[in-house]
């Protein structure tokens, strides 16, 4: 048996990364396997879509496998999943030590190396928010799927610019280099094969979040209405942080700890902050790598 080997994974609704930590050293990684949420994938088609690469790791046997996944939202579902990945290791003939499967959040929250405790938000393909004290106390707002929330995330963003650039093909709106490029990012050339592509579209949450960067890019250069979407959907976020913050009352404000693909965009994650600094002007906020909190997790918890 190998000793304190550990397997993450971080599946999201656009792709999933992987690691491997044979005493505490990383020996594998990759960030391209495909997404996993329950929100948007039943269990069978999850099961096709990642056996194929779960067996690449057949080869570290006997591992702690800690596993955050989007879209799971309560003790109900989490068993659910957990009996679903149960069944995904013995199909692949994989054997392990341990594994947990519980919400992608409790990821950036480990990730933090602060056992746990602080303010987790995610603003990748959807959003959520999770804080936890050092009582273990915890309040979770938003992640309710981008049917009822996902703000600040890249649905919510995708949704926004896709309305104001249909605004700017009908002439309810000054037409910019924005329509432009996402019709081109479509490969659509009018909004009839746009509106077909996105509504015939097998996931739906990730073809309309595919814009997000898009809209975000068009923000950078200045175009004033890509600008105001990006500062509106940044506030909600700092909106969730509050939330808990008021929720949570500890006697100093916990860390904040920011993961996700529309974070790594400067003016965005300036705009979190510096609408955070008006409300909570004391309190830190880092990014960090989810991932990472596989293994903070699983060196932490026996």
């Amino acid at each position: 048996m190998e000793e304190n080997l550990v397997i993450g994974l971080d599946c999201g609704a656009s792709h999933t990364s992987v690691c491997v930590w044979k005493n505490g050293e990383n020996i594998f990684s990759k960030s391209d396997w495909p997404g996993v949420n329950p929100d948007i994938l039943d269990f069978r088609t999850a099961t096709e879509k990642l056996s194929p690469f779960i067996t690449e790791l057949a080869n570290f046997r006997n591992a702690k496998w800690v596993v955050g996944m989007a879209g799971i939202d309560n003790k109900s579902e989490m068993t659910e999943v957990n009996t679903w990945f149960n069944e995904l290791l013995t199909t692949s003939k994989i054997q392990v030590s341990k594994y947990i499967v519980f919400s992608d959040i409790e990821l950036v929250l480990w990730a933090g190396a602060n056992r746990g405790a602080g303010i987790g938000i995610i603003a990748g393909t959807g959003s959520n928010c999770l804080g936890r004290n050092v009582f273990g106390e915890t309040l979770k707002v938003g992640g309710m799927s981008h049917i009822l929330s996902d703000e600040g995330g890249g649905f919510s963003l995708g949704w926004k610019c896709l309305h104001l650039v249909t605004k700017m093909l009908d002439g309810r709106a000054e037409r910019t280099e924005l329509a432009t490029e996402v019709m081109a990012l479509y490969g659509c050339t009018d909004l009839v094969g746009l509106k077909n592509l996105l509504v015939k579209s097998e996931n739906m949450k990730v073809s309309v979040a595919r814009c997000a960067k898009t809209l975000l890019a068009a923000a950078d250069r200045g175009e004033p209405d890509a600008h105001w979407i990006c500062s509106e959907e940044s506030l909600e976020l700092v909106q969730m942080v509050c939330a808990i913050n008021s929720g949570l009352r500890s006697d100093s404000p916990l860390p904040v700890f920011l993961a996700g693909s529309l974070f790594r965009n400067d003016n965005y994650l300036d705009l979190f902050k510096g609408g955070l600094a008006k409300f909570s002007p004391s309190q830190e906020v880092r990014l960090v790598t989810p991932i990472d909190g596989a293994s903070e997790f699983a060196n932490s918890v026996p």
